[in-house]
């Protein structure tokens, strides 16, 4: 204990000298995927690395990288030395020891003194190593430097009260300086036969510009997040304790825990506006999840947290999920209350889109709010070659428990079903889907406004708002289908995707107004009934040119289209997206990438024509300075031109280094 004692004294001691910290790479990993500790163990031991921090687990392995793979394993036992006897006292040495005095406890008794020092000496090394194989310490540390600066035709352009956006992310530049970081320290330890338990300690510091590190710093822990709700600056403190019962396969986390089994087309979280960090931010409570063993094993997860919420309520969840395993796939069934304090005046959380038909005539604003969230998901292995999936959601919101403000409770569904199989070498899936206009309505502001316009690749929910359920793969008012098909080249693969939804309400002043009602990209229309569409294509290609050298390219092209006769109420935008990626690693140890990004938007959105170009060429390098440890520097040049308001011409730079270990 007193080694865990001087570890933790150690960690806050270097924490508070430098005020930096940490993170883990390969966020993109989903928190529910079953191979994600397989993938963390292989990037511990730096046998995996990713792509920009994350893994991409979709992409299919070329027999390069596998052998690249297979020549880290084969050069990390080379490069293991022979084992030592010096100093080598195992669990198993001391009961070797113990048998044999007790063989020849006889002939030592002549020497009995001795051996009651040598007995006490054994109990106190037993002890010792109990103690070493029960307690384990872990953690990690991620710094991210970032400089930048943005120069228009408008001389305050840049100030961060006036920011440029980088459409290749969809987030704010401003001028300045920032240097971030995140340090995690977790201990865990066998608490009793079959059972072990474990607290994470999270700290985070940052020296320099706020609004740049409000986008492109390192992601701070849950509680020091201000998009979570807690106060910004440099903190640290628990992030969250567990324990776990292997035999009975169960456990639980108390603090920031993200959900493991109920998916995202009932809860997702909340989007983090930071462009590096993972792409939702945790849930701040309890967690129950563990397996109840028998013919249909059943997983079952009891979740309770605080929701992030900026207005005068606050906002709270609680629901399960309960999954079986059939013989061919598995079954689950979740529900989920979310709901607003009871007490203050109603109607304090502002309206996002238009206003609601209330009693009285139109509302701006609603709460306190409740909504109960049924969901289930289906997967079924048809063939080898052939697999289904089902997703079905449906909600019930009250905008106003009160019954104050609204008669009306708004009810809607969701659902999606998607094929995918295997023909030959080409992979291929189809997927319907249907979410309706009232589907999951639940206000959640921002507790401090991201002020992202989100437009990447077009926007699926209002800005500075988020909704339970992941609004990006299962966006409000939406029908139709996608499609995707893989094949797998000799040196890589080339993908293919194929979207086309429409509105299933189209934005009428009747429907627009309904209580609940969530339309975010097509605005309300003065005198047409036409539904908006979205069709969109892509082809990725990624291409080994030889086995130190990967070529990458993606072309998507998005069309947002509402006829009309009437122009205020016509829509006809278009947005292309190219992107063209090298990376070069003529060693294990470092790799050199670079690449371009052109983004293209145009269109008429009925009050005028819009025409907007970004380019976006970038070079880095990344250095393994260990297995667990890693620097990487990346420069990005961008040049963005409105070809109908020369004014908002702009071009600026942005340089970071970043640096992560793990120990």
């Amino acid at each position: 204990m007193r080694v865990v004692r001087i570890s933790i004294a150690s960690f806050f001691l270097v924490l508070f000298w430098t005020q930096i910290v940490l993170c883990a790479p390969l966020d993109d990993v989903p928190g529910t995927h079953w191979a994600k500790q397989a993938v963390r163990y292989l990037s511990d031991r730096g046998l995996l690395e990713g792509y920009d921090g994350g893994f991409l687990g979709e992409r299919q392995t070329t027999r390069y990288q596998m052998a690249e793979l297979l020549a880290r394993v084969l050069k990390r036992l080379e490069a293991m030395p022979a084992p030592s006897l010096e100093n080598a006292l195992t669990a198993q040495d001391l009961e070797v020891l113990k048998g044999l005095l007790q063989q020849y406890r006889i002939e030592l008794r002549s020497v009995e003194p001795d051996l009651r020092k040598w007995e006490e000496m054994l109990a106190r090394w037993d002890l010792i190593v109990t103690e070493a194989e029960r307690v384990r310490t872990y953690g990690s540390l991620q710094i991210a430097g970032v400089n930048q600066d943005v120069v228009g035709e408008d001389s305050s352009l840049g100030a961060p009260s006036n920011p440029a956006l980088d459409f290749t992310t969809g987030r704010l530049l401003a001028k300045g300086s920032v240097l971030t970081g995140v340090a995690r320290l977790g201990v865990r330890g066998r608490l009793a036969e079959g059972m072990d338990g474990g607290v994470e300690f999270t700290a985070t510091g940052q020296v320099g510009s706020l609004a740049v590190a409000t986008y492109w710093g390192v992601t701070p822990p849950y509680f020091q997040n201000p998009f979570a709700g807690f106060a910004a600056g440099n903190g640290a403190g628990i992030d969250n304790v567990w324990v776990s019962h292997g035999p009975s396969n169960t456990a639980f986390f108390a603090g920031a825990f993200l959900p493991k089994t109920i998916k995202g087309h009932l809860l997702q979280g909340e989007p983090n506006p930071i462009a590096s960090g993972p792409q939702q931010l945790p849930l701040g409570g309890l967690d129950l999840v563990g397996t109840i063993s028998g013919k249909i094993p059943v997983t079952v997860e009891v979740v309770a947290a605080r929701l992030a919420q900026g207005s005068p309520y606050s906002a709270r969840l609680a629901g399960f999920q309960a999954t079986g395993y059939l013989p061919k796939g598995s079954l689950g069934l979740a529900f989920i209350r979310a709901s607003n304090s009871g007490g203050g005046a109603q109607g304090q959380i502002p309206l996002p889109g238009n206003p609601w038909q209330g009693k009285g005539g139109l509302q701006a604003g609603a709460g306190p709010q409740e909504e109960d969230l049924w969901g289930l998901e289906w997967n079924h292995t048809l063939s080898p070659k052939l697999s289904l999936r089902v997703e079905f959601g449906a909600s019930r919101y009250v905008p106003d428990r009160s019954g104050w403000m609204y008669d009306d409770r708004a009810e809607g569904r969701l659902l999606r079903g998607t094929l995918s199989g295997q023909a030959g070498d080409f992979q291929w899936g189809v997927q319907f889907l249907s979410v309706d206009a009232a589907y999951d309505p639940f206000l959640l502001p921002y507790p401090v406004p991201p002020n992202i316009p989100v437009l990447v690749p077009y926007s699926t929910y209002y800005a500075n708002y988020y909704q339970l359920h992941d609004s990006r793969e299962f966006p409000n008012n939406r029908q139709g289908i996608r499609l995707n098909v893989t094949y797998p080249t000799r040196k890589g693969e080339i993908r293919g995707t194929v979207e086309s939804l429409t509105q299933k309400d189209p934005s009428t002043a009747q429907n627009i107004t309904r209580p609940g009602m969530v339309e975010s990209l097509f605005p309300a229309m003065v005198a047409s009934d036409s539904v908006g569409k979205i069709e969109s294509s892509g082809l990725i290609w990624t291409h080994s040119l030889s086995s130190a050298v990967v070529l990458s390219t993606s072309l998507l092209h998005y069309e947002i289209v509402r006829e009309s006769a009437l122009r205020a109420d016509r829509m006809s935008l278009i947005q292309d997206n190219g992107i063209l990626r090298l990376e070069w690693s003529p060693e294990e140890t470092w790799k050199v990438f670079g690449g371009y990004q052109q983004i293209h938007y145009r269109g008429d959105a009925g009050i005028g024509s819009l025409d907007m170009i970004q380019w976006t060429p970038s070079l880095g390098a990344r250095y393994a300075l260990s297995p667990a440890a890693s620097a990487e520097i990346s420069f990005r040049w961008f040049t963005f031109q409105n070809r109908t308001l020369p004014q908002g011409n702009w071009h600026g730079t942005q340089s970071t280094l970043r640096l992560e270990s793990r120990f």
